[in-house]
């Protein structure tokens, strides 16, 4: 990269990523990095940009934040896109693809687009209350990840990959499955929150279109469904018994796209799991960093299925 490297590196607001050619060098950045699935993965970024609280980066509203590194000639081309999710104290960060013209670097290198780009989000979320931001580090990424400050964290969560068997057993009795309205908003980011230990309201329209629920006999939500446009979004299923949890995710993933499923589950939920057709994700650790001075967030135990969603982005 040319020029003043910290003006090249920046959050993009929304109505600066619909334009044409941010979506063009966006896209392109991230098919090169994702085995040709940019097309798809373009919804993606609309959903998330979409959801930036602030471009000018003040404030302290949870969201989604999209950061892109340009190039510093005079094409202005971005060659790197990285993103940053804030859930109250806790954050996660997501994609980030970089042009292939850019290997990720061995050593710092404040010139480095993955540098500038994973110090710009880091600072981004810690000045807006973050204490703790989680990541799931792949081994080719595992020394860059450590050098910004990640360490493998002690959660006994697995991820898996899989394509649920089509076969679904009955719910349990007295359970019912239905489709979830606004009314049902308060329920489920209880359920949310008390699943995953944050504060994910911003990612739900309150209308919950394309949501659905699983409630037991007293009409007490135990489960939920929620798909984004794009294809993707959490199941979070409420109980470590699996064959409460089995048929109750099942049921819910059947009213989803068809297709292969990402799936974060702790206690006994993954034995069924590991016995339904999906496999541990190979080299895929969840790593965290808490920010000086500051302690964890904590996350609730892994007794349960806390997040379970399908891979509709390609």
């Amino acid at each position: 990269m040319q020029g003043d490297s910290s003006a090249l590196v920046r959050v993009v607001g929304y109505d600066e990523a619909a334009s044409d050619a941010t979506y063009r060098d966006a896209a392109e950045v991230l098919q090169s990095a994702s085995g040709g699935r940019g097309r798809s993965r373009k919804d993606l970024f609309n959903h998330l940009v979409s959801r930036t609280p602030s471009a000018s980066e003040q404030g302290s509203e949870d969201g989604s934040f999209v950061v892109v590194a340009r190039d510093g000639t005079s094409r202005n081309r971005i060659v790197g896109v990285a993103v940053a999710v804030k859930n109250g104290t806790v954050g996660w960060f997501g994609h980030i693809a970089v042009d292939e013209a850019y290997p990720v670097p061995q050593e710092p290198d404040p010139t480095s687009p993955w540098d500038l780009l994973e110090a710009k989000r880091i600072e981004l979320l810690e000045r807006r209350g973050v204490t703790t931001i989680h990541l799931f580090a792949q081994e080719r990424l595992y020394a860059f990840d450590q050098r910004h400050g990640f360490q493998p964290d002690d959660l006994a969560f697995n991820v898996y990959r899989g394509a649920p068997s089509a076969a679904l057993p009955p719910l349990p009795a007295g359970m019912e499955l239905s489709a979830l309205s606004g009314s049902d908003l308060g329920a489920l980011l209880a359920l949310d929150e008390q699943a995953t230990g944050e504060h994910r309201g911003w990612l739900f329209d309150p209308a919950l279109p394309n949501a659905w629920g699983v409630r037991d006999a007293g009409g007490k939500l135990l489960a939920y469904s929620y798909q984004f446009p794009h294809g993707i979004g959490p199941i979070v299923v409420a109980s470590s018994d699996p064959a409460v949890a089995r048929p109750l995710a099942l049921h819910l993933l059947s009213k989803r796209e068809p297709g292969p499923v990402i799936a974060f589950a702790g206690g006994p939920a993954r034995g069924w799991l590991g016995n339904n057709g999906f496999a541990i994700e190979p080299g895929v650790q969840r790593w965290t960093r808490v920010k000086s001075g500051e302690s964890a967030t904590p996350t609730p135990q892994p007794d349960w299925i806390w997040n379970l969603f399908s891979l509709g982005i390609g």
